[in-house]
């Protein structure tokens, strides 16, 4: 498994870099404008925020009791 998602993660790093290749680089000729790239990828990436960079998924277990007074709960 860690096989395939290497060889996958390799593959899409190559084509990043084939497409990345195919446009012509940025021209920055003075400080002005490379505040302005600096404040966009702020921005894009969300450096900005005061949030966490991690998702938390949580996941419920509930048995077929639980289950059945939830639903009796609703019925009323």
């Amino acid at each position: 498994m860690c096989f395939n998602k290497c060889v996958r993660n390799r593959m899409q790093t190559g084509r990043i870099k084939l497409e990345a290749a195919a446009h012509a680089p940025l021209q920055i000729q003075n400080a002005s404008q490379l505040r302005d790239l600096a404040a966009s990828a702020v921005r894009i990436f969300g450096w900005d925020s005061d949030k966490p960079g991690v998702q938390l998924n949580q996941q419920f277990v509930l048995t077929q009791e639980q289950i059945d007074r939830i639903r009796e709960a609703a019925e009323q």
